[in-house]
Parts: C-alpha cells; structure tokens; sequence
C-alpha cells in the first residue's frame, strides 16, 4: 500500500480560450506550420519553413510586381 493514497476523485481544471481573431494566422498546406498572415504576407506568400508557395491572385501579384498607382487596368474589346 502506498503511503499517499490516490484521491478518490481527479480535479481538471478547465480554463476558457481566448478569442481570437479570424484571419491572423494561415496554416501552410506544405508543412503544417501555423504563419501569421503578416509574416507571410512580408516574405512573399512563401512558407518559411518548407518554402511552400502560396496561391497570388492577379491582383495581389500586380502589387508584388509594380509601383503603387503605375498600373491601370483596362478593359480591352476585340470586334
């Protein structure tokens, strides 16, 4: 017999999540790695563990790519 016996009952304690905001952080779908979106978003949308690349729409790669205010878009129609 032991000489601390085990208490009938266990105590768990549990404690309420914070909330948090959506959108701060992203999962990388290389690695697993949780990033936060600005850290990601100052390396390029590239994954700083794994150097996953990241899905760029158009509109994001045109303010990669170019000065602000230098590109206009335009709708070009062909007859």
């Amino acid at each position: 017999m032991p000489i601390f016996g085990k208490p009938k009952y266990t105590i768990v304690k549990i404690s309420k999540k914070k909330e948090m905001p959506d959108g701060l952080w992203t999962k990388c779908e290389g690695c697993g790695e949780i990033i936060y979106n600005k850290a990601l978003e100052q390396n390029m949308k590239v994954c700083p563990k794994c150097n996953y690349h990241f899905v760029l729409g158009a509109q994001e790669r045109i303010a990669m790519l170019l000065d602000e205010g230098s590109f206009e878009e335009r709708e070009i129609i062909k007859f």
